[in-house]
């Protein structure tokens, strides 16, 4: 049977990518509730038991995630919004009771709450930053583009820190992730700046500290293959 392809999340999301609500709803992965992930296998290894703390922490960052979308604050409105939320959760409940992979968080509550809060405005900064560079790109008369694939491997704890990467570069314009097989990612990048936060491990560091309070290189087996 072929080895895990593509995670779960990035894989169902990808057809959604640059629009806003997607962008959205993909940064707050982070502090909403853990990500599943699809395997080849048609049988799930264990269950996961799920805790008050994560349920509370899902119900509470989804509903203020509506708030602030809807902008509304009236009876109805909220009232849809916890009809909303718990549907959602209702529907996510069987993927999260399941353990998709031998290395798969047990918890929400194994994220560090705290990084994962600078880490959603850090990645809202490099969003901005990576979208200006590629405007300034676009709008050059050159048009100095130098696409590239890049491959690399990363050394993260979990599946999860592995979607929450892959997410986070096709998030920064500039960058798409186009496989991630195992430890093993492919990714397209516009020019060498955009791929740069990559392969100088400044961004899967980021990602790292999200579970783990001591840092070691992350990105190794670079190989980028640019277009002439």
């Amino acid at each position: 049977m072929k080895a895990i392809r593509n995670l779960y999340f990035f894989e169902n999301c990808k057809q959604f990518q640059n629009r806003p609500i997607f962008i959205a709803v993909n940064i707050s992965f982070l502090i909403v509730y853990r990500l599943n992930s699809k395997t080849s296998s048609i049988y799930c290894e264990s269950m996961n038991k799920l805790s008050l703390y994560s349920l509370s922490l899902s119900f509470i960052s989804l509903m203020l995630f509506w708030v602030v979308m809807s902008g509304f604050f009236d009876v109805i409105h909220l009232s849809m919004g916890v009809l909303s939320v718990a549907g959602v959760m209702a529907v996510n409940y069987r993927l999260k009771v399941h353990r998709f992979f031998s290395d798969d968080m047990n918890d929400l509550k194994d994220i560090r709450f705290f990084r994962a809060v600078f880490y959603f405005f850090w990645l809202i900064y490099q969003i901005i930053f990576a979208g200006f560079h590629v405007i300034k790109v676009i709008f050059s008369p050159k048009l100095p583009t130098k696409l590239s694939i890049v491959r690399f491997k990363v050394d993260l704890p979990n599946a999860h820190a592995k979607v929450i990467l892959g997410n986070s570069i096709t998030l920064t314009p500039g960058t798409l992730t186009v496989d991630i097989e195992g430890d093993n990612f492919l990714v397209h990048a516009l020019d060498e700046s955009s791929y740069k936060g990559i392969i100088s491990d400044e961004m899967p560091k980021e990602v790292l500290k999200l579970f783990v309070k001591e840092t070691h290189p992350v990105v190794s087996d670079i190989e980028i293959t640019t277009k002439n």
